[in-house]
């Protein structure tokens, strides 16, 4: 089967979209092929897929300047985030010390503006490629849906979400989007849904349709958000933090525990570093810190939290970020570069502090480590509330927090805590016998057998 794959730039889509790629490709033999732009051409041969680079000459030239290989490769030491990328978030609401809801309302469209521009450069290319290669299925994890794709007459694909799935679901019974609220106190969704409504939804269902008239579509009705297909819809979260147990999911929603396949091979003959191996003693606890692959920009953020641990008895792992060179990190007890392996490191780690984003939520839960959760922005709210609220690990204000507050959150987890751990445990040896995500392999299968089936019997 050949299936044709389409991410959005940033790490956490395009990692999402090739853990998934890799399962098809490993354990079900299909062809996979990335259609990229240029500035990630060659990044993806190395797992042994194809590409197809589209050609945008729309795209600021800044775009191109990489900081050294770009290589989206956990062997790689450099950081894969462009440098363009990072100014553009120094300089956005993003990263800003501010709470959910004063991000939100200080929020502009820019971003949404960059991506309707870009689809609208880009639908005709894509159309002649599609019928070109002529794929048996497309997967796209996209803001806006190039109309190409979802009015395809024949060709059915799948939107992959690489997020928190209550943007999936986005019902009234679910906390507001990107709020971050507990779901036990409704007191202030009225607010901040009306608030999300206005300054991320409707500007995003606006773009969204006024790409479908450029290209002679109708509008979606204002009830829709995100163009979710009319085949299927899969996302990669736990199941034990599903919000299932509050909505009804519906019949085309796929749950994945993980986008990625579970192969203790993957990670079983890992080594730490010799210039971490050197700071260990026997009974050492090692602590993993990862704000993603955009939170790390925060200078500010990532010095406090050095600065609060450096004295502590624990040894740490870091993930540096883009701006690595900035951060220096005590020898005694830490060790870190830009960029980890961080499916081969989580393995032999006692803990984890993270940002609250998808992949690293479903790999610790994989691996059963408790979880020290500073959210930052997006969907990060969401997971981190409900990886509270289901017992899973610890949600912490990344702006407010003080010193001895992290170092006794640390050991809760450490040395305290059964039930999180239970939890974990009992989630992990679920999610390794499952393994979700090559029974959902098989189940695109099927959709494409059933979808060929009734086109041909229309025909």
């Amino acid at each position: 089967m050949k299936i044709l794959f389409y991410s959005m730039e940033g790490i956490g889509h395009v990692q999402a979209c090739l853990g998934l790629a890799n399962c098809l490709r490993k354990h079900r033999n299909h062809q996979i092929t990335f259609m990229i732009g240029s500035e990630y051409q060659g990044k993806f041969r190395r797992y042994g897929h194809d590409e197809i680079i589209l050609k945008d000459d729309g795209e600021d030239p800044k775009m191109f300047e990489k900081q050294s290989s770009n290589e989206i490769n956990d062997d790689n030491d450099e950081h894969p985030v462009l440098p363009l990328i990072v100014s553009r978030l120094q300089k956005s609401i993003v990263l800003q010390h501010r709470t959910p809801k004063e991000k939100l309302q200080l929020r502009d469209n820019a971003m949404f503006k960059r991506i309707y521009e870009k689809m609208k450069r880009l639908n005709n290319q894509i159309d002649q490629l599609i019928t070109k290669f002529d794929p048996d299925l497309i997967i796209i994890d996209h803001f806006i849906i190039p109309p190409c794709i979802a009015f395809h007459p024949r060709i059915p694909w799948i939107f992959l979400f690489s997020g928190c799935p209550d943007f999936l679901y986005n019902s009234t019974e679910l906390p507001p989007l990107m709020s971050g609220l507990p779901s036990n106190d409704r007191s202030e969704w009225p607010e901040y849904r009306q608030l999300f409504y206005e300054k991320y939804q409707k500007p995003l269902q606006d773009l969204q349709n006024e790409l479908n008239k450029d290209f002679g579509y109708d509008p979606y009705p204002s009830t829709i958000f995100f163009n979710k297909s009319p085949y299927l819809n899969i996302y990669g979260y736990p199941k034990e933090l599903d919000f299932d147990d509050r909505v009804e999911k519906p019949e085309n929603f796929l749950q994945m525990d993980s986008f990625f396949d579970y192969d203790p091979n993957d990670y079983s003959n890992y080594e730490f570093p010799e210039e971490f191996r050197q700071k260990l003693q026997t009974g050492d606890r090692i602590i993993y810190i990862s704000l993603g692959s955009c939170g790390p920009i925060d200078l500010e953020l990532m010095k406090k939290i050095i600065k609060s641990l450096r004295q502590t008895p624990y040894k740490y792992i870091i993930s540096k970020g883009p701006l690595h060179n900035e951060l220096e990190l005590p020898s005694e007890n830490m060790w870190g570069k830009s960029w980890l392996n961080q499916q081969k490191i989580l393995p032999k780690v006692d803990l984890v502090i993270f940002h609250g984003g998808n992949n690293t939520l479903a790999e610790c839960i994989m691996h059963a480590k408790p979880m020290i959760v500073m959210p930052l922005f997006f969907d990060q709210y969401s997971n981190a509330q409900r990886i509270e609220e289901k017992q899973f690990g610890i949600r912490m204000d990344p702006y407010q927090f003080t010193k001895q507050e992290l170092i006794n959150n640390i050991e809760k987890l450490l040395f305290n805590e059964k039930i999180i751990r239970e939890n974990l445990q009992k989630a992990s040896e679920r999610i390794r016998q499952t393994n979700s995500v090559q029974l959902a392999c098989i189940q695109l299968e099927k959709l494409v057998e059933e979808t060929k089936k009734k086109f041909t019997e229309i025909k």
